[in-house]
């Protein structure tokens, strides 16, 4: 949150004191006798002040106007993306064919875990190019929802539980895969 919002935010929150302060001085002066008038109208106030402050803090910072550049966010150009994440991910696919080959002690699905979490968090830390936003955002929140299934595949649990997390995490990657290919990442493809 920048400091513009947090700025309109307590302008938003100001106000709505000073409108109760000015509610109460009206109400002493015509109104002494209607305690219910009073309530209502603090009520109203207040639940304008609340919605008020959620809206400036829920929309965030302004969007910039169309034509002007935004350099809060160094997003990439899209062979600079395809770049990065493909590199990425064939340092990850390394790391794994490493790991394969020494054959280590830990159960599979933790491997698995551990090196998909490192490819997740090398496309995550990525700004993609605008036209690949949507399918960056979907790409990684399909291969987040397998991350967390193997790992339930990894804790273990009952049959049919185990059962259910293996058939989701294959059917996750018929999707991601897609979206991987939209992206033109094929060195991340499953």
């Amino acid at each position: 949150m920048d400091t513009q919002t947090i700025g309109v935010g307590t302008a938003v929150i100001s106000a709505t004191v000073a409108a109760q302060a000015l509610l109460l001085n009206w109400y002493r002066d015509q109104h002494p006798g209607r305690p219910r008038l009073f309530a209502a109208a603090a009520v109203a106030v207040a639940a304008l002040g609340t919605v008020g402050t959620a809206l400036v803090f829920l929309s965030g910072a302004p969007q910039p106007e169309s034509g002007s550049t935004d350099t809060s966010v160094a997003r990439l150009t899209a062979a600079q993306y395809r770049q990065e994440a493909g590199s990425g991910c064939s340092r990850v696919k390394e790391v794994l064919d490493r790991i394969k080959a020494a054959r280590p002690r830990r159960s599979p699905f933790s491997v698995v875990a551990q090196i998909e979490e490192t490819a997740l968090r090398e496309l995550q830390r990525l700004e993609p190019p605008l036209p690949f936003d949507t399918s960056h955002r979907d790409a990684v929140a399909l291969w987040t929802r397998r991350v967390t299934l193997i790992h339930r595949l990894d804790r273990g649990g009952d049959r049919h539980e185990r059962t259910v997390a293996a058939a989701e995490v294959n059917r996750l990657a018929k999707p991601l895969n897609w979206q991987l290919r939209q992206l033109g990442l094929t060195e991340c493809l499953f």
